[in-house]
């Protein structure tokens, strides 16, 4: 079985769309796990030129450092480590995942259908750890309060920890356009190879050939003008199929499964 060519421009579309964030992920991921252990000097202090680089700052210094007091939030420092490995092992199945559907689709292999599947259920595990994800920061982002009595101090604070807190939920949630992408992708490849996999042979084949029925003849007058006809349709109905078909028609099981387990790779 394989899909049709609707359906595989719509797989491979949908597989270099995959590929692309999981590249993505897996690089932004691994150059933030390495920030964390060797960090730039313009992180580590409080002067910055550039608005970029005050965003940098602020991100490594709620995110990426123990420093800070991370009491009255659920994604603190080693919270937010632990979820930049989960996406490394995420992002390690995607680039697989998509890279194995787009070679099956491109040389019409069986296996399309199941990784067709296994890529689906793939995403839709990450768009689930996503909203989790999203929904975790955006708690901590209602509760950026501070205290104290300076308020001009207490305002810079507020929006250190808004700006901080919301780029990276931002991130997690993929824009919010690309999870929601992901989610319908997903969706849309499970359903497609389910459909495959449920979906009736277009042909089923049988060990003989029905035929009519001679009927019976009243007359020995007829029987004997019909029957160099009936021998005719009988010889024609008992006929052996031709060689090149016979293999097609009458293969054992065991070489039918070879004979399929050789496409599906």
């Amino acid at each position: 079985m394989a899909y049709s060519n609707e359906k595989k421009c719509v797989i491979k579309i949908t597989a270099l769309v995959a590929l692309l964030q999981g590249l993505t992920w897996l690089s932004l991921c691994i150059v933030t796990l390495v920030t964390i252990q060797s960090p730039p000097e313009y992180l580590t202090k409080s002067e910055y030129s550039t608005y970029t680089a005050y965003l940098s700052f602020i991100i490594y210094q709620q995110f990426l450092t123990d420093d800070q007091d991370h009491r009255d939030k659920i994604i603190g420092h080693k919270s937010f480590v632990g979820i930049l490995w989960m996406y490394i092992v995420l992002s390690a199945f995607w680039i697989g995942a998509s890279i194995d559907q787009y070679s099956a689709i491109k040389r019409n292999k069986k296996r399309q259908i199941n990784l067709s599947i296994i890529l689906g259920v793939i995403i839709l595990i990450t768009s689930i750890i996503d909203i989790i994800c999203t929904s975790l920061l955006a708690r901590d982002f209602s509760y950026c309060v501070v205290e104290g009595e300076d308020q001009s101090n207490l305002t810079e604070e507020l929006v250190i920890c808004k700006l901080s807190v919301g780029i990276v939920m931002t991130l997690v949630a993929r824009g919010f356009v690309l999870l929601l992408l992901n989610t319908v992708m997903s969706l849309v490849l499970i359903i497609f190879g389910v459909k495959e996999l449920h979906a009736p042979s277009l042909m089923t084949y049988s060990q003989s050939i029905p035929r009519v029925p001679a009927q019976n003849k009243n007359t020995s007058d007829k029987r004997a003008m019909n029957s160099s006809t009936e021998s005719f349709f009988d010889d024609q109905f008992n006929a052996s199929y031709p060689n090149s078909n016979a293999y097609r028609y009458n293969s054992p099981p065991a070489l039918e499964k070879i004979r399929d387990s050789n496409n599906y790779y």
